[in-house]
């Protein structure tokens, strides 16, 4: 393998769905170069691969890794829950570089409980070539997505489900205090929510983003093309998917709601939404130079 993927998953930003792209990959990938199959045509279960799901003392995932395990060291580690046939959740405090070293890592997730520990989380994995990227979305769209999200069917397995349903409405929701306010550089610094943004908070998460490989979510599907073709050596595009497999892509997480055109906000919900946004609107559009 060229370099190992790594994902730094924002919510509501397509990882749901990248998950389930990788998944696909990284099985074919872990297939042929193990097992020497015709990994562009067929699609087949291996007992030695599976996503292991770190748990903290919250019952929070803070990163998932997709291993290809020949040897199988993973039944020797303590499952705390199994999620379908291949999905474990494991205490942080049982894995180590030292397990991590005897399987082979194919895909790692920061997920969002995580991003505050990132560098803790890579130290795990130090003998990678890593491939970083992460999908950024406009942070209009992404109120909308989080708030429809959280008061609608999708999330009823969600700890946050209902959450904002006293807002009644996206509008109230736009004017109230449980609009996220720049949730990116306040997880990859460690800022408390009372703790006013600075200019060099800013300018150091925008350095750091500048390593990765950044897109809008309007283009998720050749970014991960892309990246499965410089990890892996192969577009997956060019697989002979299986039903099942087809069926798995098709797993999101986002609901069906009317969007709302930010021009047909009333203009003081206008301003409040721009000042509360106002990093995350600026990240967002100078990492894609929008502007």
């Amino acid at each position: 393998m060229k370099k190992t993927p790594i994902y730094y998953h924002i919510p509501k930003s397509g990882g749901t769905y990248c998950l389930s792209y990788f998944t696909v990959a990284a099985r074919r990938y872990w297939a042929n170069s193990e097992f020497n199959c015709d990994f562009l045509q067929t699609e087949k279960d291996y007992s030695t691969f599976r996503c292991i799901q770190c748990v903290n003392n919250e019952e929070k995932v803070t990163f998932r890794v997709l291993i290809g395990d020949k040897n199988l060291h993973w039944p020797s580690l303590p499952i705390k829950k199994r999620i379908g046939s291949y999905t474990i959740n494991i205490d942080e405090k049982f894995l180590n570089k030292s397990f991590f070293e005897n399987t082979k890592t194919l895909f790692l997730e920061i997920c969002p409980a995580g991003f505050s520990q990132h560098e803790n989380i890579l130290d795990l994995f130090n003998n990678l070539n890593f491939y970083k990227f992460t999908i950024i979305r406009e942070p209009f769209s992404r109120a909308q997505s989080i708030y429809f999200y959280n008061t609608g069917s999708n999330s009823r397995h969600d700890a946050q489900h209902g959450c904002y349903n006293e807002c009644n409405s996206f509008e109230n929701f736009i004017m109230s205090n449980k609009l996220s306010d720049s949730w990116l550089i306040r997880s990859l610094l460690k800022l408390k929510d009372n703790s006013p943004i600075l200019e060099k908070d800013f300018q150091k998460v925008k350095n750091l983003l500048k390593s990765f490989n950044i897109c809008d979510i309007n283009d998720i599907e050749n970014v991960l093309n892309k990246t499965a073709l410089d990890c892996y050596g192969f577009n997956i595009k060019n697989l002979k998917l299986s039903e099942r497999e087809k069926v798995f892509l098709l797993q999101k997480n986002e609901g069906f709601y009317k969007k709302n055109k930010f021009k047909e906000l009333h203009e003081k919900q206008q301003s409040i939404f721009e000042l509360r946004a106002y990093w995350d609107i600026r990240l967002y559009n100078e990492l894609l130079n929008v502007i």
